[in-house]
C-alpha cells in the first residue's frame, strides 16, 4: 500500500520511490492504459505533495506540477513529474539576431517548428528565420494568456534551454503530434527575445502579417474539468438552430467577404486539422465541437435548440467567458486578423465563431441584458472586430472599445492593437498612430496618444475618456486618459452630436510645457453642492440596498425637478438602447414602470419567451435600470449655482467649474489651478443636453475661454 507520506530521510525516501516506480504501479495502473497526463477528467486530477493516496471522494488542492493515476481502490497515487537530468544541464537559448537592414527587419520573423512527441516526454522545438512577406510557410499562430510569470518550465529549443509560462507549456503540449511529422508554429514569448526592447519595437509593427498569413489561429484557454467544459459546449452549439446554410454560418464569423478575413475560395474548400493534425471537413464543424480529437454533433435536432438556450441554463457559460484569454488585449487583434480561429478548452476544441454566434445572441438582446459579463462583452467586441468591412473609423475608436481589455504591460493597451487598421493607423505601410516604443514610459505613451489626437486631429471627445477615480493626479497630465484603468462607462461615446457643432480650436502653449494643453470654450457655472449619495458599489444590479438609496434620492428631487429632468439625468439622456434620447414619451414611462418596481417580486423575464424582447413591465423596469446601474457607477450628482441638475466624476467636489470645450460631446468638470484648470472629467448636465442653455449662450455673445490644462 502506498504511504500516505514519506517522512524518512532523503535516502530511504529515494529508494521507496524507486521500489514504488518499479513494482507498485505496474501492478496497479490496469484500469487505464492512457499515459500520464496534466488533464481534468473522471479518472484523472491534480493534487499536491509527494507520493500520495487520495480517496476519489476527497477534493485535493490542484496544484499544476503534479500528475495523478488512479489506483484500482479507488485512490489517487500523484508524483512530481522529474526534468530529464540533460534538460537541466544544457545552456540557456541565445537568440539570433534578426536581419540588420530596417527595410526588412519588420518582414522577417522566427518560426517555431515543434517536434513530435509522446505526453511526458519534454517539448524539442527549433526557431528558424522566414521572410514573412515573400515565404509561403504555412504555419500557425498560438493565442494564449501568459499567465502567472512565476510559474515557469523548462523546454529544449535549438538544442538549449529557456524556460517558459505554464500556459504556452500546457499549450505546447497539446498542439505537439504525438507520431507525426513537427509542427509549425508562432508563439510570442518564444519567437520574439523578450529581453530585446529593439526587436520587441519592431516585431510590434509584424503582428499584423503574422496572424493575417497564418494558416489558422489555435486559442489556447487553459485545461479545465470536464463536467464544466461539456455543458457549456453543448449549449454553444445548441444556439446554432441546424437551420443555416453553409454560407450564412460563415457570415456569423463576417467571413462571407473573402478579404474580411483573408480566406479565398481554394482556402475555404481546404481541409481543416484539429489540434492534433486529423483532417476533418469543414462542413462537419457546423453546430458542433471535438472532444479528445473526436467530432460530437450538435445535442439537439435542427430547429429544437431553445429547449437548452434558457435563462437557467446560461450559467454554463460562465466558466467559458470566465477564462483570462477573454479579458487579454492582444487577442482582439489575433482573432480579427485571423483567417480562422479554433477554439482549445480542456478535451474540448470548438470553431470560434460559434462562441462569437453565442456572445452575439446574447449581448444583443435586451431580455439577456442581466447576463452579460465582461468576457462575454470582450467576445462580442471581437466579433465586431472580425466582422468589420473595410476600415474602422479611427484609432481612438478602437482604442476606447478595447478598454475593458487587461494587459500586464499597460503601454500595449496602446502597441497591442496597432495591427488594426483605421483612418489614421496603416499598419500595412507602416504608418502607424505611434510608433511602438517600450523604452517610454506608459504616462509618456498616453500623453503622445492624447496630443496627437487633440492638437493633430482636433478630437476634444477624447477627454470624455479621462477617469481619475476619486482623486485627480498631480504628477500627471490631466488631460491624458490613463488608459490603464476603467471606472465606468464613458458618457459621451455613445452616439451623441457635438455640442453646438462649434468647430475645435486646440493648441499648445507657447511656453512649450508638453503637460499643458489649451483649448477654447465657455464657462457655464460653478458646482455648489455636490449630493451625499454614494452609488460606487461594483455590484449595482443586484445591491436592492443601492435600489432603494436611488429610490430615496429620487423621491427627495421630486419636489425640486420635473420628472423629465430627472430621467434625462439618471440616465445620462440615453433610453433603454442605449441611444439618444428621442420619443420623450416612452423613456418617461419607462421611468415611472422603475419607480412602480420592486425587484423583489417581480421576474425579470418569462423563460419560454427569452428569445425575444419582452414588453412586460418588469422587463422596461430592469432594462431602463441597466441604464443608470452603468452610467452612475463611481459618478455624483450635483447642483450648479443656478440649480442645474447633473451627473459627474467621482472626484469632482464643490467649488469645481462645468465648462464646455468646444467640439466635444459633453460638458467637462474643471478644477481651478491658479491660472490653469485640472480636467477632472466629463459630465452630464440635463439643461444642456436635454434644454437649450448652449443656444442661449451663444445668442448673448459673451466672451470665449481658452482653458489651459494641465
Amino acid at each position: 500500500m502506498v504511504q500516505n507520506r514519506l517522512d524518512l530521510d532523503p535516502v530511504l525516501a529515494s529508494f521507496s520511490i524507486f521500489v514504488l516506480r518499479c513494482f507498485v504501479f505496474p501492478r496497479t495502473i490496469s484500469i487505464t492504459k492512457s499515459p500520464l497526463r496534466y488533464c481534468y477528467s473522471n479518472y484523472w486530477s491534480r493534487c499536491t505533495g509527494g507520493w500520495k493516496t487520495y480517496h476519489r471522494s476527497k477534493r485535493c488542492q490542484l496544484r499544476n506540477d503534479h500528475v495523478c493515476r488512479q489506483l484500482p481502490t479507488n485512490k489517487y497515487a500523484c508524483r512530481l513529474p522529474s526534468m530529464p537530468l540533460y534538460v537541466k544541464n544544457l545552456p540557456p537559448l541565445h537568440y539570433l539576431p534578426l536581419p540588420e537592414s530596417p527595410s526588412s527587419k519588420c518582414q522577417t520573423i522566427r518560426i517555431l517548428k515543434l517536434e513530435p512527441g509522446s505526453w511526458d516526454d519534454p517539448i524539442n522545438c527549433s526557431l528558424f528565420l522566414v521572410d514573412i512577406s515573400t515565404d509561403p510557410l504555412n504555419y500557425e499562430a498560438i493565442s494564449y494568456v501568459w499567465g502567472d510569470g512565476r510559474d515557469r518550465r523548462n523546454v529544449v529549443c535549438n538544442g538549449q534551454r529557456i524556460s517558459v509560462t505554464r500556459n504556452l507549456f500546457d499549450a505546447l503540449q497539446i498542439f505537439r503530434q504525438s507520431q507525426t511529422a513537427p509542427r509549425l508554429l508562432w508563439a510570442d514569448a518564444l519567437c520574439i527575445n523578450q529581453k530585446d526592447t529593439g526587436e520587441r519595437n519592431h516585431q510590434v509593427q509584424s503582428m499584423r502579417l503574422i496572424y493575417s498569413k497564418a494558416s489558422r489561429v489555435l486559442i489556447w484557454l487553459g485545461h479545465a474539468e470536464s463536467d464544466t467544459v461539456r455543458p457549456a459546449m453543448e449549449l454553444v452549439c445548441a444556439f446554432d438552430t441546424g437551420n443555416r446554410s453553409k454560407k450564412e454560418a460563415h457570415s456569423l464569423a463576417g467571413d462571407e467577404d473573402e478579404e474580411d478575413i483573408g480566406e479565398d475560395e481554394s482556402t475555404q474548400d481546404e481541409r481543416v486539422e484539429d489540434g492534433d493534425g486529423e483532417g476533418v471537413d469543414e462542413e462537419e464543424q457546423c453546430a458542433s465541437y471535438y472532444w479528445e480529437n473526436a467530432m460530437v454533433p450538435s445535442p439537439v435536432l435542427p430547429g429544437t435548440c431553445s429547449g437548452l438556450i434558457k435563462t437557467e441554463n446560461f450559467p454554463q457559460l460562465e466558466p467559458l467567458f470566465g477564462c483570462q484569454w477573454f479579458k487579454r488585449l492582444w487577442v482582439i487583434q489575433e482573432v480579427a486578423l485571423s483567417r480562422s480561429a479554433q477554439l482549445f478548452w480542456g478535451h474540448a476544441s470548438i470553431d470560434f465563431r460559434w462562441i462569437c454566434q453565442v456572445a452575439k445572441r446574447i449581448y444583443e438582446n435586451p431580455s439577456f441584458a442581466s447576463f452579460l459579463s465582461t468576457g462575454l462583452y470582450n467576445c462580442y467586441t471581437m466579433f465586431q472586430a472580425w466582422n468589420q468591412t473595410g476600415v474602422h473609423s479611427s484609432f481612438l475608436d478602437v482604442l476606447s472599445n478595447t478598454r475593458n481589455f487587461s494587459a500586464t504591460d499597460q503601454r500595449d493597451k496602446i502597441f497591442g492593437i496597432l495591427g488594426i487598421r483605421t483612418g489614421d493607423n496603416n499598419p500595412e505601410k507602416n504608418l502607424f498612430f505611434v510608433e511602438p516604443d517600450y523604452n517610454l514610459s506608459e504616462s509618456e505613451i498616453f500623453k503622445i496618444v492624447a496630443r496627437k489626437c487633440l492638437v493633430e486631429l482636433k478630437r476634444v471627445d477624447i477627454l470624455s475618456h479621462v477617469q481619475h477615480g476619486s482623486d485627480v493626479p498631480s504628477e500627471t497630465a490631466s488631460w491624458a486618459p490613463n488608459w490603464g484603468v476603467t471606472y465606468t462607462a464613458v458618457i459621451g461615446r455613445w452616439n451623441r452630436g457635438y455640442i453646438g457643432d462649434v468647430a475645435p480650436i486646440v493648441y499648445a502653449p507657447e511656453c512649450g510645457e508638453k503637460d499643458r494643453m489649451a483649448i477654447r470654450g465657455c464657462m457655464v457655472d460653478d458646482v455648489a453642492n455636490v449630493l451625499k449619495y454614494d452609488l460606487s458599489t461594483s455590484s449595482f444590479r443586484y445591491d436592492i440596498n443601492v435600489f432603494q438609496l436611488l429610490r430615496t434620492f429620487l423621491s427627495d428631487l421630486e419636489d425640486v425637478l420635473d420628472s423629465k429632468t430627472l430621467s434625462w439625468t439618471l440616465t445620462a439622456g440615453l433610453d433603454l438602447d442605449w441611444n439618444p434620447i428621442q420619443d420623450h414619451r416612452a423613456h418617461l414611462a419607462a421611468f415611472q414602470a422603475f419607480l412602480d418596481w420592486n425587484p423583489k417580486q417581480s421576474e425579470v423575464s418569462d423563460e419560454d419567451e427569452v428569445l425575444l424582447p419582452s414588453t412586460h413591465p418588469a422587463d422596461i423596469a430592469f432594462r431602463y435600470f441597466s441604464v443608470p446601474e452603468r452610467m452612475t457607477y463611481r459618478r455624483k450628482f450635483f447642483k450648479t449655482g443656478l440649480g442645474m441638475l447633473g451627473l459627474g466624476p467621482e472626484a469632482m467636489q464643490e467649488g469645481d467649474i462645468v465648462a464646455i470645450l468646444f467640439g466635444s460631446k459633453t460638458p467637462f468638470i474643471l478644477r481651478p489651478a491658479g491660472s490653469h484648470y485640472r480636467l477632472v472629467g466629463e459630465c452630464y448636465v440635463y439643461d444642456i443636453d436635454g434644454g437649450n442653455w448652449f443656444e442661449e449662450w451663444q445668442k448673448s455673445e459673451q466672451p470665449t475661454t481658452d482653458f489651459h490644462l494641465i
